[in-house]
């Protein structure tokens, strides 16, 4: 049982350790929201162990897209992002670790909204960064609830639709 609680001990603080995110929902960047007229949204791929155990990255894509059709944010396809001005998309990062032994998760959830920049200094360097983001949730979930992660990437989207709405009234 020590060695158990010892290896998910080491998996959470390497998480800590590699994340330059705070452990709180906090978010940064909603004046760069302002203007955007919708957005892509990309999930990256999920651990096989998480989804064997019944989170898809296609049921979260889908969550996402229907809550901000909802708000009356454009959701663009891959190919509609590409003419639109700074190519705007939300990311959606689940890292989890399986402690097989235990039947448990270490999760990590990160969103994001990413844009095309430049430097100030040199405006010809242009690079997709955040602009927006949702500070890291850190926790951990049994194998037999890890549809429960999609609440917490919901509850992040709200903000982000809460930002949103707000730097882009009337849309």
């Amino acid at each position: 049982m020590r060695k158990r609680f010892v290896n998910l001990s080491v998996f959470m603080i390497f998480l800590i350790i590699n994340s330059p995110y705070i452990i709180n929902a906090l978010t940064l960047g909603k004046n760069t929201l302002k203007g955007i007229r919708g957005i892509q949204v990309v999930v990256e791929n999920l651990n096989p162990d998480i989804e064997k155990d019944g989170l898809s990255q296609s049921t979260i894509q889908k969550d996402i897209e229907d809550k901000l059709s909802m708000a009356g944010i454009k959701v663009f396809s891959k190919d509609e992002t590409r003419s639109e001005p700074g190519r705007p998309y939300l990311y959606i990062l689940i890292q989890s670790y399986k402690q097989k032994n235990m039947g448990i998760y270490a999760v990590a959830v990160r969103i994001s909204l990413k844009q095309l920049i430049s430097l100030a200094r040199d405006p010809s360097i242009v690079s997709h960064d955040d602009t927006w983001k949702a500070i890291a949730t850190i926790g951990f979930v049994g194998e037999k609830s890890v549809d429960s992660i999609r609440k917490v990437v919901q509850d992040h989207v709200d903000e982000f639709i809460k930002d949103f709405v707000s730097m882009n009234p009337g849309k």
